[in-house]
């Protein structure tokens, strides 16, 4: 009796932590743009747990992707991220210029959006701790090449257009 309690016990203990009220709906993490070798890439997971993710530059995985993460991942990103109060940080943080940008779009419960940009040795530690938490499970993910041209509201993942400057000649006086 006592051991079909206790089965019963930590099953209904399982199940509340399966069913978890995430406050978040969905994130969007974007890297990229620094003086070296950084990943230029995107991923966009949400509340159904399905990942889309872009590849540009400096990444095993380019171009477009779709995945899934599993209810574990998504919990713990919740409340990673609840941790952090993300609510309350600011929206900017960038007072270095040679390491990892990044883009975070937060989506809440209530269609609230939390926008983020960050050099990366900028974040206060608890930010950053959890960046690097999401960045070294980003890999674990298994993605599926697309040939779908998703969409992102990001800007990180868009290299930047380079285009051939043409200079004009000064106007004043010419040789006629």
């Amino acid at each position: 009796m006592l051991v079909l309690t206790l089965v019963w016990t930590l099953s209904c203990t399982e199940r509340k932590n399966s069913e978890r009220e995430n406050r978040i709906r969905r994130i969007v993490f974007a890297t990229g743009g620094c003086f070296g070798p950084c990943p230029t890439q995107v991923y966009d997971i949400d509340s159904s747990l399905s990942v889309k993710f872009k590849g540009v530059e400096n990444t095993d995985f380019k171009g477009f992707h779709r995945g899934n993460v599993t209810q574990d991942f998504w919990d713990s990103l919740n409340i990673k991220f609840e941790g952090i109060d993300y609510k309350q940080l600011d929206s900017a943080y960038n007072q270095t210029v040679d390491d990892l940008s990044t883009e975070l779009i937060i989506y809440d419960e209530n269609n609230k959006i939390k926008y983020i940009y960050a050099q990366s040795s900028s974040l206060p530690d608890s930010v950053e701790n959890v960046y690097n938490w999401l960045l070294k499970r980003l890999d674990r993910i298994k993605l599926t090449k697309t040939q779908d041209s998703l969409t992102f509201p990001t800007y990180l993942d868009r290299p930047p257009i380079r285009t051939k400057i043409k200079f004009l000649p000064p106007k004043g006086n010419s040789d006629k």
